[in-house]
């Protein structure tokens, strides 16, 4: 239903960005992808707070950040050492 809505030229600038995106972000596109899932929200109104997550349950969490993409650098950077 959603693709109906989309007018195609619109779908395929949709994929280019989402492609632009899991490129930007390899490790979470891996982790989501195969391992686990991450959680992003706004804690105690203290900024973007990030959890990383698989089904052992929790894995990473980062103290708040300032934005949606400071949050997404740092899990970025981060989750290799989850990995290790």
């Amino acid at each position: 239903m959603h693709e109906a809505i989309l007018s195609e030229p619109r779908a395929m600038s949709d994929k280019i960005r989402a492609k632009e995106i899991n490129q930007a972000f390899p490790n979470l596109a891996e982790w989501v992808k195969g391992r686990g899932w991450i959680e992003i929200g706004n804690q105690d109104w203290q900024g973007f707070v990030v959890r990383l997550l698989d089904e052992g349950g929790f894995c990473l969490e980062l103290d708040p950040c300032d934005s949606l993409g400071e949050a997404l650098l740092a899990l970025e950077r981060r989750l290799p050492e989850v990995e290790e």
